[in-house]
């Protein structure tokens, strides 16, 4: 029992370190509301998707709005995203994107009820060009040696 117990440790701790770590909220005022974005990564990269939540705060918002409107542009110009994201029944109202390139974006998420607009924010977004292979295969690297070293010391010892 003990081997399965340190074997389930070194192939999970790399795994549990590559995974995200110290994320982000972001909130700004819209009238008497303020407009949450939440994302669980501390940096944002391109080409990695990313899931964003979304937040109403503020009085009694969840019969206030019943869907989201976002809406994702490049600093220099142009749009990469726009859509609607229906209000769910049990769940925080997010959604995952990739960002193509590096660079500044601005993301606007606006809450509705129908067509009429309760509140609206626009967030500056930093996306960094995105991580070197190295990084990604690291975890998966370290848990696949720790897995071989595991098994030739329990062969050498005849377990």
């Amino acid at each position: 029992m003990k081997i399965i117990t340190l074997l389930f440790v070194l192939i999970a701790s790399p795994v549990i370190a590559g995974a995200h770590g110290f994320g982000q909220t972001v909130e700004l005022p819209s009238g008497n509301y303020m407009v949450a974005i939440d994302h669980p990564s501390p940096v944002l990269l391109a080409g990695e998707a990313e899931h964003f939540d979304f937040e109403l705060i503020g009085g009694t918002t969840t019969d206030l709005w019943d869907r989201i409107w976002v809406r994702i542009a490049p600093e220099d110009g142009g749009i990469t995203f726009a859509g609607v994201i229906a209000q769910p029944e049990l769940m925080k109202t997010g959604m995952s994107y990739a960002f193509p390139e590096k660079g500044r974006y601005d993301m606007t998420v606006r809450f509705q009820k129908g067509a009429m607009a309760i509140a609206e924010a626009t967030f500056p977004v930093e996306v960094k060009g995105s991580s070197p292979t190295f990084v990604v295969i690291l975890p998966w690297a370290i848990a696949l040696f720790a897995v071989l070293g595991c098994v030739f010391f329990c062969r050498r010892r005849g377990m």
